[in-house]
């Protein structure tokens, strides 16, 4: 229980919102819009990129992604993850100028990249 309670998918750093232009999220109310666009993302995404975008620059294992975004009752392959990163890649749809974007790190796993 106190690993669940630690790993929680909505346990973080308590913040309610994530502006990281011309991403914003809103933890509370549970979306996300890309400029004024709103991106419909399913609970999964929202978890998965709530994961990356806390911990900018960090590269994260698909089990680690897989911690962070299912319940502990996961059973299932890790490339599941790679499945729901590209659907999150093609909903967000970030201009080619976005100074962020969800990168592949080859043998690794992915990284929420943000341009300085």
């Amino acid at each position: 229980m106190l690993r669940r309670t630690l790993t929680a998918p909505e346990a973080g750093n308590g913040q309610a919102t994530l502006d990281l232009e011309p991403l914003h999220i809103d933890v509370q109310g549970h979306t996300a819009r890309v400029g004024d666009r709103p991106v419909e993302l399913t609970p999964t995404e929202f978890r998965l990129l709530l994961a990356l975008a806390r911990a900018p620059g960090a590269v994260f294992s698909r089990q680690q992604l897989i911690d962070r975004v299912f319940d502990q009752d996961f059973e299932g392959y890790e490339r599941n993850i790679d499945v729901h990163v590209m659907n999150l890649r093609r909903k967000l749809n970030l201009p080619p100028t976005a100074p962020l974007a969800i990168k592949t790190v080859y043998g690794v796993g992915y990284k929420f990249e943000v341009a300085p």
